[in-house]
């Protein structure tokens, strides 16, 4: 489930910028290519679940604002791909942060707080398993 939608993208930074970063291939079609758009933000929301993993119980729901805004800036810096302007960088940088805050504790989000049993990280639980012995030894009787 990503945290944020087209519309979302489409509100906070124009429908024209949407199709010039995601109509980057021939044939171009002039509209919004939502494949490419929804896999940035779904790798956006998957970079954010891994700032908040073991602080929040996930997936985040109802997205804060906050958290949306976020997403959509770290998708747009991920769809400019070498192209992102200081404006674009600066925005990812400062979600970075933000995040980065959120994962130190020094920030909150309006969300959820994971318990120990919900997070696989502080539960201390060690998982594993052994494929069955093909051979013998001579000890084995």
């Amino acid at each position: 489930m990503a945290y944020a939608t087209k519309m979302d993208m489409v509100l906070a930074f124009g429908q024209g910028e949407m199709i010039q970063i995601t109509d980057i291939e021939e044939p171009y079609i002039n509209t919004i290519n939502d494949d490419r758009l929804n896999s940035a933000l779904d790798e956006a929301t998957s970079a954010v679940d891994g700032y908040l993993r073991g602080r929040y119980v996930l997936p985040v729901s109802p997205v804060p604002t906050d958290l949306r805004r976020r997403v959509c800036d770290i998708a747009r810096f991920l769809l400019h791909d070498d192209g992102a302007t200081d404006a674009v960088k600066d925005r990812y940088d400062r979600a970075m942060k933000w995040l980065r805050d959120i994962s130190d504790g020094k920030v909150s989000l309006d969300a959820p707080v994971a318990t120990a049993t919900e997070s696989p990280v502080a539960s201390g639980t060690v998982l594993f398993s052994a494929r069955p012995r093909v051979f013998g030894t001579e000890y084995d009787q």
